[in-house]
């Protein structure tokens, strides 16, 4: 019944914890890029790659107190919300284990970890771009796409340079002609 659940409980259990919904979001679809065992179905959308079905998830995950939620209000009243299993999803992943259900994610720990250890923002550029050059752009033209539709970001041509070596390092690079 749980086991649709079972990948992402695997991801949160290896990284301790997620802090921000756009960030989850990131890590999700880099791991299925990657070749993770994730199911989810990403669109463009405003900070780049989204699922809805990786929501209506979490949102699940909470109901059937599998996950936690934290949420946190700064002072100018922005809302962070911050990820981890319960006992109740942690005791999940270790029952899977035992009962010799599937318990791989497909993609490597470190992986997960490199992800989750980078900011929001990184993850959104690097996500974007991967998406983009997925559709069929060259790189220069990812770049100028990310820059023009997340001016409101200002990212920098040394943080677009950043993110395409990045995703070469991780072997996530489409292959698209260089320009």
């Amino acid at each position: 019944m749980f086991e649709k659940y079972l990948p992402l409980a695997l991801m949160l259990q290896i990284v301790g914890h997620v802090s921000g919904r756009k960030k989850l979001q990131k890590i999700i679809y880099l791991a299925q890029a990657k070749g993770g065992a994730f199911n989810e179905k990403f669109k463009y959308h405003f900070f780049g790659p989204y699922s809805e079905t990786l929501a209506a998830e979490l949102e699940e995950m909470k109901a059937l107190d599998l996950l936690v939620e934290h949420a946190t209000v700064s002072p100018s009243g922005y809302i962070s919300y911050e990820y981890s299993l319960s006992h109740d999803g942690k005791t999940l992943v270790k029952e899977s284990c035992q009962s010799g259900v599937d318990a791989e994610i497909g993609v490597d720990p470190e992986f997960l970890m490199r992800m989750n250890s980078k900011s929001a923002r990184e993850l959104e550029l690097i996500a974007a771009l991967h998406y983009l050059m997925c559709a069929g752009m060259a790189e220069s033209d990812a770049v100028s796409a990310v820059k023009l539709h997340k001016a409101q970001q200002h990212y920098t041509d040394e943080e677009c340079k950043k993110a395409l070596e990045e995703l070469r390092a991780e072997g996530l690079n489409p292959h698209f002609p260089q320009s």
